[in-house]
């Protein structure tokens, strides 16, 4: 949700007849986005097996790459990232793209690289970013995307888990338990909100046909005192 900041053109610190109060945008992130499917293939050899165990919050469970073809490269793609419907309105922009990836690999000697890349439908956004390969099946690595999409593009987000074997038939998986998104926008403000205060007048501009100071009609109207303008 997104929240905005209000700001006064006048000087002081109250609101006075004459100020124009205006709603300043403000960065907002939303809630963690979780793959609602994911897919798997391969280069040569084994392909992935249990990719719906990707979706979905981390939970122990994995979609693994168990292949023992040389120089195989495996890729997830995980999807159903929505972006525009977490978060609502159309925003100034979308500023950044975090990720949470849940995955390790049995052998870093045997599993060689690992990547994640974003996606928007099947067009790349920026370049893949470097994985930490890790043998601790809790293993998970928080990485910032270097573009951002726009309003258009947020709608069909993907990821990409890509994995390389090293030139060796031994045994060795990668395996991928979930991932999370979140995306960074500057929420668009509403329009000018309703003014609760009471303003009371500065000076009389101008009078006819009344005598009395403009000190005398400062008063709160629910709570008026005995003091008039006088014909």
């Amino acid at each position: 949700m997104a929240t905005f900041l209000l700001r006064r053109t006048g000087g002081g610190s109250a609101l006075r007849g004459g100020d124009t109060v205006r709603a300043v945008a403000t960065t907002e992130t939303t809630a963690d986005l979780w793959a609602t499917a994911a897919s798997g293939s391969t280069s040569a050899g084994t392909n992935w097996s249990s990719t719906a165990n990707a979706t979905g919050v981390n939970n122990a469970t994995f979609a693994t790459w168990a292949n023992t073809t040389s120089g195989a490269v495996g890729t997830l793609e995980l999807t159903g990232y929505d972006g525009q419907t977490a978060i609502g309105a159309e925003p100034v922009s979308i500023d950044a793209v975090e990720a949470t990836i849940y995955n390790y690999v049995t052998n870093t000697a045997r599993v060689v690289a690992a990547t994640a890349q974003l996606y928007t439908g099947t067009t790349a956004l920026g370049a893949a970013v470097t994985l930490t390969r890790s043998t601790i099946n809790t293993n998970n690595q928080t990485i910032l995307f270097p573009v951002a999409p726009t309003w258009a593009q947020a709608a069909d987000l993907r990821i990409r888990c890509v994995y390389t074997r090293a030139a060796t038939t031994q045994a060795g998986s990668a395996n991928v338990n979930a991932a999370s998104l979140a995306l960074t926008y500057t929420a668009a403000p509403p329009g000018p909100p309703p003014i609760s205060e009471r303003f009371a007048p500065d000076a009389i501009l101008a009078q006819t046909g009344l005598t009395g100071a403009v000190g005398l009609i400062q008063d709160d109207p629910d709570s008026p005192d005995g003091n008039w303008l006088v014909a």
